[in-house]
């Protein structure tokens, strides 16, 4: 006899009405110990046991009492219960509740009826996971999957809870102290690794049995909102778990922003995030997003406030992260094996170095960059093998685009058209690029608007004026290249001569090295940016001139920026970009494809120097898109860096060149001089009479270098050392059938010699 069946009996005896419900071993009942008309005695048989509970609030020991009945009764065997895992583990329950084990002790704890919950996981059922065995076989009752752990409620973090893997698990906690603790070590547990964890609670009684037995449906269990489920917890009560931990998940979770550039780890606040620092000048912008080293405080924050972290222990308390394992685990970040690396940032679709379109925002495996394109954004779908009408269409829209501009020549325009391009080509026409210099010779032209739209494009930086010292341009470049993202960095309001060596040296190198700004480690950064400068009548001066694309505007009256909106094909045209932003970016992609499938074929290059295959690239998809032609038969489009794009201008440096070379010829003959020795003859000779008269064998004052000028009017005995220097990179360099040529030594000690094309070696 089951005990279901010797209580009812007993009841029967008692004279007490049994009414059986719709489910198996389950009866109303009248209860025998207060006066009872209708039936308020809730029995039910589960495995091994049968249950009471008294709606009136009568004890289970009284009902016991008066039916003549013990403990021991309400157990199918009267040594009480024993519940037996899968894996033979079996725990024993007394009436009195007292439990021992036995069978496989040493072994690492599995749940309670591990085969049913496999089959409830593989089935994407709920699992629902209670304090105790008894619990397990009331859910079973109401035809639910349940499991439990052995050991007692305070020892679940001993339990191998990987079978729960991908569950779907709901945690009915006991209704007291220990159940909270409990749901604490069940949340630390399974949110690494189940689907969803939710935590319930008896709306009656202290457990799910007491709940259901009053009646109630497993729906109206309550929340329990003790646990912040919404954070994964993190444990830092052992120092070498929480260094294990923090290594594999940097890079991953609440971390994945986490990534590696070089030998430091970096995230990319965009702007208006936190991180985001903006210009200190109003009229500059940094871009739409930037590139910050993470500190290690800066990582253990942001574990703070993604994470639920709690101490160890058997009574978990929320606490910060400790920053020493911050610094542990990024001593070497090569060693994170989850921290991906960073080449770069873009904020539109770009071709890969497989010659896809990279079109997905996040990080991108092929190429390593990061794709954080504008929330607005939307870019029509590039075809794969475009059709003549399709890059019809695109090349269409882009002169529609530029139709208002008043370029100098056909190869103006297509020095912008191809200045449109260069930012998608970063990955197949690498850097370094020309300097790209956008002039007019009046104000209001719309060389400005013509930046601008590059930078609405592809994200520009913009800075508002060319810093006037080199060390200011140095300064400014690093920063540039280490923190912003955006691919176009423009320098606005450039007039007069545009010379800069620091400049020279960054046009012609794929990398740039110096310390930044309050470090002490030099960095190395990659070059990947398309400088432009924008300005009226600007000359180039120097070495600058060779490295230089030019695109020239001409309104051709005195007061261009008076003309209406009305004469323009787009009015708007700031405006128009805006809203046509994602179509212009399809058409320069679609120019692209269409030229990859026809074979990638190259443009003649117009120099074998380190801007020669970028220039051919360019060259190669404006021919393949066959713009048709003008009303004078020309093609619409020119070449990619014509010479006939280069504004006719004098080099003033090359004219500064002549004349010191010219004077230091007069002055020495072909005899050789230290810098020394020519600043002493500035302005007298030694050997006649004609001090300051043109024909005077002293050297000219007005014949140094306008920074050494400049230096020997307010000292005579400074600039020495500068005019070395100054030499030493013009060594052999020929101007006006004259060239220095000097000895091996040091700037101050070094002689020079005035050669002449004719003089004998």
């Amino acid at each position: 006899m089951t005990a279901y069946e010797r209580f009812i009996e007993a009841l029967e005896e008692h004279a007490c009405d049994v009414d059986p419900t719709d489910r198996a071993d389950d009866a109303m009942a009248q209860c025998p110990v207060h006066t009872d008309d209708t039936a308020s005695l809730h029995v039910t048989g589960i495995e091994g046991q049968v249950l009471v509970y008294c709606h009136a609030g009568c004890d289970t020991g009284e009902i016991l009492t008066e039916l003549g009945l013990t403990k021991r009764d309400l157990f199918d065997d009267g040594k009480g219960a024993t519940y037996t895992y899968d894996d033979g583990r079996k725990v024993h329950r007394s009436p009195d509740k007292k439990f021992h084990q036995s069978g496989q002790k040493g072994k690492v704890a599995s749940l309670y009826r591990l085969g049913k919950v496999k089959e409830a996981v593989e089935l994407g059922l709920p699992v629902y996971l209670v304090e105790g065995e008894k619990d397990v076989h009331s859910l079973e009752k109401h035809g639910y999957v349940a499991t439990t752990a052995p050991m007692g409620s305070n020892n679940f973090r001993k339990v191998d809870v990987k079978p729960l893997t991908g569950a779907v698990v709901v945690a009915v906690r006991d209704n007291d102290e220990a159940g909270e603790k409990w749901a604490g070590q069940v949340w630390n547990a399974l949110s690494p690794l189940a689907e969803s964890v939710e935590f319930k609670v008896a709306a009656e009684g202290k457990d799910v049995t007491d709940h259901l037995m009053a009646g109630l449906p497993v729906e109206k269990l309550l929340p329990a909102l003790e646990i912040d489920t919404s954070r994964p917890p993190v444990s830092v009560g052992d120092d070498t778990f929480a260094l294990r931990w923090l290594k594999a998940e940097l890079g991953r979770g609440g971390l994945s922003g986490v990534l590696r550039r070089g030998e430091a780890l970096v995230y990319t606040p965009v702007l208006g995030e936190d991180g985001y620092v903006s210009p200190k000048d109003h009229r500059d912008n940094a871009g739409p997003a930037q590139v910050r080293r993470i500190s290690e405080l800066q990582i253990a924050a942001r574990i703070d406030h993604e994470y639920q972290v709690m101490s160890g222990g058997t009574q978990p308390k929320p606490i910060l992260f400790p920053q020493t394992i911050a610094n542990r685990a990024v001593a070497n970040v090569d060693l994170l094996p989850n921290v991906r690396d960073l080449d770069g940032v873009t904020h539109t679709p770009v071709v890969r170095p497989d010659w896809t379109i990279l079109t997905e925002p996040g990080y991108d495996e092929g190429s390593r960059l990061l794709y954080l394109p504008d929330p607005s954004l939307s870019v029509p779908e590039v075809s794969a093998s475009p059709s003549r009408d399709e890059v019809k269409r695109a090349g269409n829209l882009l002169l529609y685009m530029v139709s208002g501009f008043p370029f100098v020549t056909n190869h103006d325009r297509a020095n912008y058209l191809g200045a449109l391009l260069t930012p998608l080509l970063r990955a197949v026409a690498p850097p370094p690029y020309k300097l790209f210099v956008i002039t007019a010779p009046q104000k209001g032209s719309g060389k400005s608007l013509l930046g601008k739209t590059l930078r609405k494009l592809h994200g520009g930086v913009f800075k508002s004026e060319f810093p006037s010292e080199d060390a200011e341009v140095r300064k400014f470049i690093t920063a540039t290249l280490d923190v912003t993202t955006a691919p176009v960095v423009q320098f606005d309001n450039v007039t007069g001569v545009l010379k800069s060596s620091t400049l020279d040296g960054l046009l012609t190198s794929a990398e740039w090295s110096d310390r930044p700004l309050g470090r002490t480690d030099m960095v190395t950064l990659p070059n990947d940016r398309f400088w432009v400068v924008t300005g009226n009548n600007i000359h180039i001066g120097g070495d600058l001139e060779r490295r230089t694309l030019w695109c020239s505007i001409d309104a051709d009256m005195e007061h261009p920026e008076q003309r209406k909106a009305s004469e323009f094909a787009i009015p708007d045209l700031d405006g128009w970009v805006d809203e046509h932003r994602g179509d212009l970016l399809w058409a320069l992609l679609t120019l692209i494809r269409s030229w990859v499938v026809a074979g990638r074929p190259l443009g003649e290059a117009p120099e074998s120097t380190e801007f020669g295959r970028w220039i051919a690239v360019l060259r190669g998809i404006l021919a393949n898109a066959e713009f048709g032609r003008d009303s004078a038969d020309k093609p619409l489009v020119g070449v990619v860096g014509h010479e006939d794009s280069a504004p006719k201008q004098v080099d003033p440096d090359a004219e500064e060149w002549t004349a010191f070379l010219a004077a230091a010829r007069r002055t020495f003959g072909s005899e050789p001089w230290t810098a020394r020795e020519l600043l002493d003859r500035v302005g007298w000779c030694p050997d006649c009479d004609n001090e300051g008269e043109d024909h005077c064998c002293g050297f000219p004052d007005d014949a140094l270098p306008g920074d050494i000028h400049d230096r020997f009017l307010r000292s005579p005995s400074v600039g020495v050392a500068t005019l070395g220097k100054w030499l030493s990179f013009r060594d052999k360099r020929w101007a006006g059938g004259l060239s220095v040529q000097g000895t091996p030594g040091g700037n101050r000690s070094r002689r020079w010699t005035v050669v002449a094309k004719g003089d004998t070696k």
